[in-house]
């Protein structure tokens, strides 16, 4: 399910709340993939080959759980920071009063650049105004889709 379809369903503070506490046990598993890295370090310097081929495994992993582990640490922050600046009426500047009223179509296999989602949102706060996000393709396979926002004025 996207982040926007989550909003959606449980309500933008729920949705920042889940978000950060995710990534940031994403953050703690970095840490760990340092700690299991180090120890691999440990134990590879003692003596018998089979000792070395484990601590050069566990190593390895741990780098590679630490990399992968940072990776979506700043995807799944930078998501919710983006989302979180977005989440202001224009109008009124109510934080976080918004609901989602409609959604866009999303490809199967869209093309960089392109817009492959949309939501229209609409102030809860006395309903002054509505505006879109929408998420782009990002240039990079690791990188989070970009959240544009875009006002409507009046209805």
């Amino acid at each position: 399910m996207a982040s926007l379809d989550k909003i959606r369903t449980h309500g933008f503070r729920h949705w920042y709340e889940r978000q950060l506490l995710e990534c940031h046990a994403w953050l703690v598993s970095c840490f760990l993939g340092i700690i299991c890295a180090a120890c691999g370090v440990e134990v590879s310097g003692h003596a018998g080959p089979g000792a070395r081929l484990f601590g050069l495994a566990l190593t390895v992993a741990g780098i590679v759980m630490a990399y992968y582990s940072w990776r979506r640490y700043r995807a799944m922050l930078e998501i919710a920071e983006r989302l979180g600046e977005r989440a202001v009426c224009p109008a009124c500047q109510a934080y976080a009063k918004f609901a989602i009223t409609a959604s866009g179509p999303t490809p199967l296999r869209p093309r960089l650049g392109a817009v492959t989602d949309t939501r229209k949102t609409r102030c809860r706060r006395g309903g002054c105004c509505a505006w879109h996000f929408s998420s782009r393709v990002a240039a990079s396979a690791g990188a989070p889709a970009e959240f544009v926002v875009q006002g409507e004025g009046e209805p």
